[in-house]
């Protein structure tokens, strides 16, 4: 996909949400803009570029010239730059043409800070919208050096994000509390854990809904079959949106404990009973964990593999099963499955 694209719809972007009209914006698109159909380089553009170095005397053939550090570039001012050359005018304030007088630069430095400066080309086919707007960002200022290049990439982000992450984990004073309420907890030791599916030759092979009814029922006799039925259909709506294996597990574990220690349906949950399986993950029952990991075929399968003893191994964990049950939520809102999202709130309290 052409730079020439990416231009055009930033301005429809800009243009169909007025909260990203600032002047900041403005500028970073006029800035590429500039770079890219003058071909002149961003710290170019910030140091030598006025207004002088047009030439509107002929206005059906507008030129520039611009001298630099490395010479002098110069040439036509082309037709589709000069759309939004008016366009800056006009947020401006100012007359079309410049005058004679319009001798300050026509940048200034922070400009090529500007997110909307650095608008990448990339593939778009298959992207939805909200993934194209968080990739037209990739690469922050903080992460750029003086030139405007990227000075880490994506693994690297990702390391410096798990480090902060670990970091508040450690010393978060609520996350803490949590902990420390969940080792007093008194956990109800009747509820009996079933596989929900099943993985075969490293493939997830789903279980048909009245499958999973039937075990969540037969090992838990004491449970009704219309919360048995409420648990595995909703279940069985997240298997149909083709979650990852992450997510898989972590709706599993929630499925469970939703039905077999809460006793609610998973799409009944509310705030409160997200930080209860919080604390229920920072801490699970014996009865839910072993110290090795079965097939899921076998009796002896359970949803949790039992870690060293300490805040230090069973946080992370927790933190990520709230994180991936707060994605899967989003997934389910998104296809109109269900209303409300119970995890948002305490997936950015935590991670």
């Amino acid at each position: 996909m052409s730079k020439a694209f990416w231009i055009s719809a930033s301005v429809l972007l800009i243009h169909g949400y007025p909260s990203l009209q600032k002047a900041g914006l403005e500028l970073g698109l006029f800035l590429f803009a500039t770079s890219f159909y003058l071909k002149i380089p961003l710290k170019e553009c910030a140091d030598c570029l006025t207004m002088d170095c047009f030439d509107f005397s002929d206005k059906n053939n507008a030129r520039f010239k611009v001298v630099t550090p490395q010479g002098s570039i110069l040439g036509e001012v082309p037709e589709d730059y000069l759309e939004y050359f008016f366009r800056w005018r006009n947020i401006s304030k100012l007359p079309p043409y410049p005058s004679s007088d319009e001798v300050h630069p026509l940048f200034h430095r922070r400009a090529i800070n500007y997110s909307s400066a650095y608008i990448p080309s990339f593939n778009t086919d298959g992207l939805s919208p909200t993934r194209l707007l968080k990739l037209s960002q990739k690469g922050c200022v903080r992460c750029r050096d003086s030139s405007g290049q990227v000075q880490i990439d994506s693994k690297g982000r990702r390391k410096k994000h798990l480090i902060k992450l670990t970091n508040k984990q450690l010393s978060f004073s609520a996350i803490d509390h949590f902990y420390q309420r969940s080792l007093n907890n008194e956990l109800d030791a009747s509820a009996i854990p079933v596989p929900l599916y099943l993985v075969k030759k490293n493939a997830i092979k789903p279980l048909p809904k009245n499958v999973i009814i039937f075990l969540l029922a037969l090992f838990n006799p004491a449970i009704c079959k219309e919360l048995c039925t409420a648990g595995a259909s909703l279940f069985c709506s997240l298997v149909d949106a083709r979650p990852n294996y992450l997510k898989l597990r972590a709706f599993e574990k929630l499925t469970l404990w939703s039905v077999l220690v809460a006793g609610k349906s998973p799409a009944d949950l509310d705030a409160s009973d997200a930080e209860s399986f919080y604390q229920h993950c920072l801490s699970p029952p014996a009865q839910w964990a072993s110290a090795r990991i079965y097939s899921r075929s076998c009796i002896l399968w359970r949803p949790y593999l039992i870690l060293r003893p300490g805040k230090d191994n069973n946080v992370p964990r927790a933190g990520m099963i709230v994180s991936w049950c707060n994605s899967c939520f989003v997934d389910l809102v998104q296809a109109g499955v269900l209303r409300s999202n119970p995890f948002g709130r305490l997936n950015k309290y935590i991670n």
